[in-house]
């Protein structure tokens, strides 16, 4: 898995899915249990990005 160096820009699906160090068929899926809705063929925000992240590795996600 490699660290996250630009998450102040938008990122792809895959991009997200890469840096998570998984295939984005795996991330959809992901999107899928934890029932994140993501419209298609959009950019994901830096902070929905970071969210991401975090949920993955199981960390606690406190809102702002």
């Amino acid at each position: 898995m490699t660290k996250p160096t630009h998450l102040s820009k938008p990122m792809t699906r895959h991009q997200v899915a890469e840096t998570l160090g998984i295939c984005s068929k795996t991330l959809s899926r992901f999107f899928e249990k934890e029932g994140v809705k993501v419209e298609p063929r959009t950019l994901l925000k830096p902070k929905l990005v970071e969210l991401i992240i975090k949920k993955y590795h199981g960390e606690e996600v406190v809102s702002d």
